[in-house]
């Protein structure tokens, strides 16, 4: 029960940051915007389907909320930290 709730929490993450990523990736606003509320949807989307994928009990579903809750404060701590330095701002164009 704990390893399907942790692999279930590990995924939705991996989704909401892998957006923001991508979204950081992206030249004008409006399209940072749209990715950045696309990602929120997937997850959200997501945390209908995988469960239903996994045959999880609604127990642990529940506990992949709280796995979801603390792993989403560690990878924006990560974020924050180590993968804004990887990933950097697009160049702007100063030619206008």
């Amino acid at each position: 029960m704990m390893i399907t709730a942790l692999a279930i929490a590990s995924i939705l993450t991996l989704a909401f940051f892998i957006g923001l990523a991508i979204a950081r990736r992206a030249k004008k606003r409006w399209a940072r915007v749209t990715i950045r509320v696309g990602a929120v949807i997937f997850t959200i989307l997501l945390f209908g389907i995988i469960p239903g994928l996994f045959e999880a009990d609604l127990m642990t579903i529940e506990l992949a909320g709280r796995y979801l809750f603390y792993l989403m404060i560690g990878a924006a701590l990560l974020y924050k930290f180590f993968l804004v330095r990887f990933i950097p701002l697009p160049e702007k164009d100063t030619e206008t």
